[in-house]
């Protein structure tokens, strides 16, 4: 990837990103920032995908790893979108 130039770039990288994603899609988003490291968010991810694996659910829900949530002291945290 390309180093981005400006805050217009950003924006612009962005939005082609959430423009490619299902909306109604589930996504669970684990959070990988340094506090929920400590605190084990790579298990909480790999007990995640095992279990997806495992349903038979690896093509209808994403799993991804994400930058800080902000509530680090209730880390490690976890979202589930569109609910």
């Amino acid at each position: 990837m390309k180093k981005l130039g400006s805050p217009q770039e950003l924006a612009a990288l962005r939005e082609s990103i959430v423009s490619q994603r299902d909306p109604e899609r589930l996504c669970i988003t684990v959070c990988s920032g340094t506090g929920c490291q400590a605190y084990g968010c790579e298990k909480v991810t790999a007990a995640f995908k095992q279990e997806i694996e495992r349903q038979g659910l690896s093509d209808r829900v994403d799993i991804l790893t994400t930058g800080c949530h902000g509530f680090c002291e209730r880390g490690p945290l976890v979202v589930i979108r569109p609910k």
